[in-house]
Parts: C-alpha cells; structure tokens; sequence
C-alpha cells in the first residue's frame, strides 16, 4: 500500500549493481590522468571504462530479478521469468565484460594491425555471445516474456513471434558479419551504439516498472478508500458517486505504454540518428508547392509530413489518455467530483489544442496565412451551424462557471435525475429510473433549471399523516415527534418540525418536516417514517383516518308505496 518500499528497493538495487562498475570506472579514471606518453595506461583506462559502461546496466537488470527482488516483488515479474534472465546475465556478463575490455583497449591504440586482429575477434566473440544471449532470454515458449506471450493469444505480439524473435537475434550475427567482411570502423561504431542501445532499454524497462507499480498502488489505495467510504454509507452517513477505478486505470496504463513507445522511439531515434544519415533525404523531398527548392520558406516536404503524423498521434493519445491519469492524481486529495471532471476535461480540450497549434507549426501555418479562413469559417459557424457552435461554447461555460456539474441532481424540463456526462455538444441527465435524458448544453445555460445539490446536497423531506378526529392533537404531535428524532440519517440542523396543519374533510392533517444530507436518502428516510409512523400508530391506538361518507334516506312522495316512483333519493354529504 506504500510506494517507499519500491523507492527503497529500487535504489538498493543499483547500489548493488553498481559496486563492481563503480571501482572500474574510478580505477579508469586514475588510469586515465596518466600522461599521454603511458599510453599503455591509457588503453587499459579505455578498456576499464567499457567494461564498466557495459556491467553496470547488465548489472541492475540482475540485481533486480534476484529472489524476491525489484521484478519479482514489485513489478509482478513471474519467478520463472526472472529466474531466466539472471541465470542468463550471469554468465553474459562474465564473458561479455573481458572481451569488451579487449576490444576497447585495442581500439584507444594507434596500431590498426592490433584493431584489424584480435579487436575483430574480441569484437565477433563479443557478438556471438549476445546472438547466444538473447536467443535463450528472448526465446518465444522458455523465455522470459513464455508465459506473457502465452495469456495473449492471438495479440500481434504472439503472431508475429518468430519475426520480432529473428530480427533481435539476426542484429549481433549481422554486426559480427560487418566486422569479420573488413568494415572494422563501422562494426565498432555499431557496437557502441548498441550499447546506448542496452542502456536505454534498461531505463525504460526500470521506469516503467517504477511508474506501473505507482499506479498500481494508487489504484490500490482508492479502492480502500472507496470501500471505507461505502462502509461508512451503509452506516448511515453520505456517499458521493465513486469513480470507475477499473477505467481509469485501463486508460492510465494505455497512456505509460504510450508514453513508453514514444520514448522508446524518440531514444532509439537520438541513439541512432548519426548512424542512419540516409533518412535526411526525407528534408530534400518537397510536396508543397511543386517545384518549391528544398529548405525555401513554406516549403512542405516529406519530413514535415511525417513528423505532422507523429504529433497527430501522440496528440490523440494524450487527448485521450491524460485525463485519466490527472484524475487519478486529483483522487488523492479532497477535490469535489464535478471539479475533477470539469478539470479533467479542460486537460483534454487543452491538449487538443496545443497539438493542434504544434502540427499547424510543424507545416507552416501562420496566422497571417489562415485568418481569412478563420473568419470565412466563423461566418459559416454563425449561419450554418450556430446551434453546434453555441451548445459547443455553452458546454465551455457549464465547465468553467459550473452551475452544473457531473453527480449533481438537478430538474429540467420536468425530469429529475443525475448529470453523469457534459460533452462538448450536449450533457447527459439519467433519471431514477434509469433511462437518459440528452439535454443540449444551451438549454442548461439559457433556460431554467433546479440545482438540488449546487451549494448545498442538503434537502427537506415533506411527510404528511392524517389521523381520526376523536385522536388527541397533543398525543399524535408527541409521537411523531419521537419517531422523527429516533430516525438516524435526519439532520439536527436544521431541526425538524411537527405541525398540525389543518382539519380536513375526513381527518386531521400533520406534516412532518426534517433534512436529510444528501438527495439519495430521500426515498429510503420516506419509506422509513412511512413504516414507524405506521407501527407506532398501532402501538398508541391511533387511527389513521380514510375518506368517509354519511347516506342520508329520505322519503320523497307517497308513490313510493304503490311502486311507481323510487322508494328514496340519496343526499350524500362528505
């Protein structure tokens, strides 16, 4: 239920790997202050250094799928899982680490015979082992993502198994075959790459744990608190409507993969960019206007388009997914739940915007160049489609003055019932019943409706009793009274009141007057005074009084006895 235990393991865990590359480093760091003549000294400091910038992520990987460890306790790694990728970062490492020792030395000196020969073979062994390596950790049915692969079934992920599984192992032997064909500079360049490669595996592996396990606990907590409070409700007290924990979290989770492949992308793509220099000819490929010279102002070319494509799309999946994650955030802290979805909202319609103005940025599209569409289309909004565009800024201000908000009870157009939704054209109303009520979001501003919870959820309930004229005024009043204050979910203040209202046609008539808390209660505090009311007036001898009518016979005229006229007339009197 705490995320300190996490933060704690986390840096224990580094602490621990990086004891073996932290000596390395500072031992290639005196090594390194040598004079330049020592060159000696100098390689072996060079050769220090990758061993130590190659252990210490190899390292923290192990460290963390120790019995018990980071993975296993924390980020919910099977025990089989991990158990195979440290079995396996064992012995990687411990043959990985000389051979990078070799061949970073080797390539600090200035003899090409020594890079040309046992460089090349430090460096293909090197290559070979990590073919090795990921062909057993990456293996689709005994490696670690076995069992992962096996719960999806059908997912692209399990479909496109061998392919993915071929590429990661084919990339060493490929780079091995670079170096062994004579391109020595270029395979060495590979390699380092690779190894920024491996480092920003492991920070984006580490973090996404770190930042699943934070929403897994936070998921956690409010799920705690959502059942405390309802535990408290069935006590009597007011429950406001819960949140669906279940969505949000499916949609926060949708929002870190995203944000893990885009950062994934991005790494792979600052890693990569000064070894892929093929793809600038995207820059030289112009689309708009024909004819335009690459670079010239305005000129839309291959590269504009596709970074429009990106932008677009992480647009959209911020748009879509952030609102979930601030939510969860503002969960923790005493915020009403109309104003979470009022901020939730604006966030999307905020980032909308922003990656809208970026996208248009990335094309060129200024001001000076759109305004003339901008009020051409205005015009079309105030002719054609004023009513969207009004129910459209209506929303905006139901948002921002927020007369209404979401779980608030309120009559409109004669029905009463729950906001759960306000959208951009119209907000939605569920009623006691269950049905929905799509109401547009100008009627809310512009006509008139009954807020029951605005400023205060509070509401009075109105009970009305009558009782037979022979019953005592006095004792009917005392016996109401004590059903009132014995009825636990009525508020104190304001305080109740009993009144004996008026003699009606067929009884005396009292009225019960009491609050209650919240509107949820007012039927079940009804049904309860209905039902006290009933068994103490049993108990007291109080008759509940019922309409009654007196049938008055009256003779009407002497041919009533021959049988040629009716024998009476009725004369009703209530």
């Amino acid at each position: 239920t705490r995320y300190l235990p996490t933060a704690q393991g986390f840096l224990l865990t580094v602490a621990m790997a990086a004891a073996g590359p932290a000596f390395a480093w500072l031992l290639s760091r005196r090594l390194g202050a040598a004079p330049a003549d020592f060159e000696f000294a100098r390689a072996v400091s060079a050769g220090l250094a990758a061993v130590a910038a190659t252990l210490l992520p190899l390292e923290i990987l192990r460290q963390s799928a120790r019995p018990a460890g980071l993975m296993i306790s924390h980020f919910r790694w099977s025990a089989r899982a991990a158990g195979v990728l440290r079995r396996h970062l064992l012995w990687f490492a411990v043959l990985a680490a000389p051979l990078a020792f070799v061949l970073a030395a080797l390539s600090s000196r200035a003899e090409p015979a020594w890079q040309n020969a046992l460089g090349r073979l430090a460096l293909v062994g090197l290559q070979v082992l990590g073919a090795v390596f990921l062909a057993r950790v990456l293996q689709p049915s005994t490696g670690v993502f076995g069992e992962l692969l096996a719960a999806h079934r059908g997912h692209w992920p399990e479909r496109l198994r061998n392919v993915w599984y071929c590429a990661a192992v084919g990339v060493p032997v490929g780079l091995a075959g670079v170096a062994l064909a004579g391109y020595m500079y270029a395979a060495a360049e590979l390699v380092a790459t690779s190894l920024e490669t491996l480092w920003l595996a492991t920070a984006l592996a580490v973090a996404y744990g770190m930042v699943s396990r934070w929403v897994l606990l936070s998921r956690r907590k409010l799920s705690f608190q959502q059942r405390r409070e309802r535990a408290q409700a069935d006590g009597g007290e007011s429950l406001e409507p819960a949140p669906d924990l279940g969505q949000i979290d499916a949609d926060t989770r949708r929002l870190i993969r995203t944000l893990a492949t885009v950062g994934a992308l991005g790494g792979i793509w600052l890693v990569w960019s000064d070894m892929v220099p093929a793809l600038s000819v995207l820059d030289r490929v112009t689309l708009w206007p024909p004819g335009a010279e690459p670079g010239a102002a305005g000129a839309l070319t291959l590269e504009h388009l596709g970074l429009t494509f990106l932008l677009a799309v992480l647009t959209a999946a911020l748009a879509r997914n952030v609102p979930a994650l601030l939510e969860m955030l503002l969960l923790r802290f005493p915020v009403q739940p109309g104003s979470r979805y009022a901020l939730t909202s604006m966030s999307r319609y905020v980032l909308i915007f922003g990656g809208a103005l970026a996208v248009f940025g990335v094309l060129g599209v200024t001001w000076s160049s759109v305004q003339w569409l901008v009020a051409a289309f205005g015009v079309g909004l105030g002719f054609g489609l004023q009513e969207i565009f009004a129910n459209f800024v209506s929303g905006l201000l139901l948002l921002a003055e927020r007369p209404v908000r979401v779980g608030d009870t309120i009559t409109v157009g004669g029905v009463t019932g729950t906001v759960t939704r306000i959208r951009m054209r119209a907000t939605t109303i569920q009623d006691w019943d269950l049905k929905e009520l799509v109401v547009p979001n100008k009627d809310l501003v512009t006509g008139h409706l009954l807020n029951w919870t605005l400023s205060d959820a509070a509401n009075r309930v109105t009970v009305f009793v009558g009782v037979a004229y022979a019953s005592d005024a006095d004792h009917v009043t005392r016996v109401l009274e004590e059903i009132v204050a014995a009825a636990p979910v009525i508020l104190e203040t304001p305080e109740p009141s009993v009144t004996f209202e008026e003699f009606g046609d067929s009884a005396l008539k009292f009225c019960i007057r009491a609050y209650v808390g919240d509107v949820e209660e007012r039927l079940p505090v009804v049904h309860a005074l209905h039902t006290e009311i009933a068994r103490r007036f049993r108990q007291e001898d109080i008759e509940i009084a019922f309409p009654q009518m007196d049938i008055h016979v009256k003779t009407t005229s002497p041919r009533v006895r021959d049988g040629s006229a009716p024998p009476f007339r009725l004369a009703g009197t209530s």
